[in-house]
């Protein structure tokens, strides 16, 4: 099941990126930040609408796809 979050904008200015958790059971999946609202789309997990700063395991298909279009970045883990 995918999982979207809705990240709030944080007050402190030295902070310049969100937190980011690596999920267990996120195999072959890709996080990603919406750098824009991206436009409504299905995937075999259901429909999603997703905001700017919002962060997303997004299966490989799909994230390779948004990055592409420049409306997503992926998310690297610290380990």
């Amino acid at each position: 099941m995918l999982k979207v979050e809705h990240i709030a904008k944080t007050a402190a200015p030295e902070k310049t990126a969100p937190d980011v958790v690596i999920a267990e059971g996120t195999s072959g999946l890709i996080l990603l930040r919406f750098t824009e609202d991206a436009p409504r789309f299905a995937t075999e997990f259901g429909e999603f609408d997703i905001r700017k700063e919002d962060v997303a395991y997004l299966p490989s298909a799909y994230s390779k796809v948004l990055i592409g279009r420049k409306v997503a970045i992926e998310l690297h883990g610290s380990g």
